[in-house]
């Protein structure tokens, strides 16, 4: 019996062997008899040898930059902050808890007027719409389901953020109930058009075969397309505007073809700013665009009506966030200058940079925000920065939970998201508004359980 259990053993261990190494020999040679899902898994499974080796090297070199503080701490406040320099910061940040706020913080005065923490959330609301094709590995349950990314404050007492890589959710402050829910792989930046529509950005699954170009063949690679969409106060989705058929009918398909192959990366794009224009200018029209392409090192222009690229420009800055028009013809761009990955630089005279570009001739001014010196910022991941206001500059370390306001060359505010142990937590991409937009949004919400501190 013993024997006649091994020759068993033997015979199922020697089928298993050539099923395996018929199944790796086929998906390796990319045979079309296999479901593509499972070439794709048993390719992965054969290579799991070289990802461990590379996660391994990974990680042993995982390390924060060089010279980059932990609390700014030796950043003083060297200026005089003014009630001329007054206005709101709507603040979105975690406590040691892990629970996410969102409070208005009035800077002339100080007061703080909480608006609502994920606890207070009483109850999923409607879907109202879903992006198509969101990418199925974003849309799974997270922890921290209630972060609250790039928050907005509009109409009477209303909040719309994102639950990152997740949906985009609108609140009503008085009631704490979700008024709607778009389903979707939202991510990063979260802007209103004029029209007061929510412009953001989701993830979504894609196939080069998918593209409208006869020319094209399906190479049956599967990579993470990015989708700008805009949703309207009701939460209906407008519009989407597919970033890969963007590039590609714009003649521009070199940069996700030929600088970002999608078959050897599966996030190409990763565009992580959508910045309507409002006012024409000598570039762009009132209803135009911007686009930052984070893993492409590129800035676009777009017309939304003819989805052409009107203008990109890829460079000096490298894997930057947070665009915006200045001007008729001026753009600030956060460089943070490190890899797409974030962490790493090629070495320790890199820093990220605060860029003002000028579309026209090309050039590119890089920023020095302390004119008496000052740390070298070293900002791997996310961030905002802004122009608010002549010579006056708002920006945000969201890894590390700070927001500084400089003006003419000074320090004049700063604010760190620090934890009672003195570590500090993060902010979720905050928004800074002028003293009288800030007023009037608290007016409405006129409120006997929303009292300042």
């Amino acid at each position: 019996m013993r024997i006649q259990g091994l020759c068993l053993a033997l015979i199922l261990v020697s089928a298993n062997i050539f099923c395996v190494s018929w199944l790796t020999k086929h998906a390796v040679n990319g045979d079309r008899r296999l479901n593509y899902q499972l070439r794709k898994t048993v390719v992965f499974i054969a290579d799991l040898p070289s990802h461990f080796k590379s996660l391994i090297g990974h990680y042993s070199q995982y390390v924060f930059p060089e010279g980059s503080p932990d609390s700014y701490s030796e950043l003083k406040v060297d200026g005089n902050f003014s009630s001329s320099d007054g206005g709101y910061l709507l603040r979105s940040y975690n406590l040691s808890s892990g629970e996410w706020l969102v409070d208005l913080f009035n800077l002339s005065s100080k007061k703080i007027t909480p608006l609502i923490s994920g606890q207070d959330v009483k109850a999923d609301g409607p879907v109202s719409d879903v992006v198509e094709f969101s990418a199925p590995n974003r849309l799974a349950a997270i922890p921290a389901r209630y972060r609250f990314w790039s928050p907005v404050c509009w109409g009477d007492g209303l909040l719309t953020f994102i639950v990152p890589l997740n949906d985009m959710v609108t609140i009503d402050l008085k009631s704490k109930k979700e008024l709607w829910r778009v389903r979707g792989a939202f991510h990063h930046s979260l802007e209103v058009d004029s029209d007061g529509n929510f412009l953001s950005i989701s993830s979504s699954s894609f196939r080069q075969g998918h593209l409208n170009i006869a020319s094209y063949v399906d190479s049956g690679i599967d990579y993470e397309d990015n989708v700008v969409v805009k949703v309207s106060p009701k939460g209906r989705i407008l519009e989407t505007i597919s970033i890969s058929d963007l590039l590609t009918h714009s003649d521009l398909e070199y940069l996700l073809f030929g600088s970002s192959n999608p078959n050897n990366n599966s996030d190409p794009i990763h565009a992580n700013q959508v910045t309507p224009i409002s006012v024409d200018g000598d570039y762009w029209k009132s209803g135009d665009i911007l686009i930052s392409l984070r893993n492409l090192s590129t800035v676009l222009i777009v017309d939304p009506k003819s989805r052409i690229v009107k203008w990109s420009r890829s460079g000096p800055w490298m894997n930057q966030h947070c665009i915006f028009p200045i001007g008729k013809s001026k753009m600030s761009i956060l460089d943070n200058h490190s890899f797409a990955s974030g962490f790493y630089w090629l070495d320790k005279k890199w820093k990220s940079r605060f860029l003002i570009h000028t579309v026209g001739n090309g050039s590119t001014e890089s920023l020095n925000m302390t004119k008496n010196g000052g740390i070298d910022f070293r900002i791997p991941l996310e961030g905002r920065f802004q122009v608010i206001g002549l010579d006056k500059y708002y920006l945000e370390d969201c890894a590390k939970g700070t927001i500084f306001i400089y003006k003419s060359g000074s320090l004049i505010f700063k604010w760190g998201n620090c934890f009672p142990d003195g570590s500090f937590g993060k902010t979720g991409w905050c928004r800074y508004s002028d003293e009288s937009t800030g007023d009037v949004f608290l007016s409405k919400m006129a409120s006997s359980d929303m009292t300042a501190e």
